[in-house]
């Protein structure tokens, strides 16, 4: 969910987008800037063991990791360089 004191330092963090998922309010804005882009949207938590073979079976043209846990997006990571798939990944604090 999107938390209020997200607002001075999260991109998707507006008054209007408290308490909803940061998965749908990023897929809504970014269909608003490219009505045609196809996006795989996945509004869950990431297990690590899930990373590789998510990638090995579904054919990404990039990855945009938003994953707040450190394990997820390190597993995350590694897969995407084991399958080649370019990742954008956003860095906590």
């Amino acid at each position: 969910d999107i938390d209020p004191t997200n607002r001075n330092r999260q991109l998707p963090a507006l008054s209007s987008t408290h308490y909803k998922f940061k998965v749908a309010v990023m897929e809504a804005r970014l269909r608003d800037i490219n009505p045609n882009l196809e996006i795989t949207a996945i509004q869950r938590f990431l297990e690590c063991h899930e990373c590789l073979p998510m990638l090995e079976e579904t054919a990404f043209d990039y990855i945009v990791d938003c994953i707040d846990s450190l394990q997820p997006k390190l597993h995350l990571m590694h897969a995407a360089l084991k399958t080649k798939t370019p990742i954008i990944s956003s860095m906590g604090a």
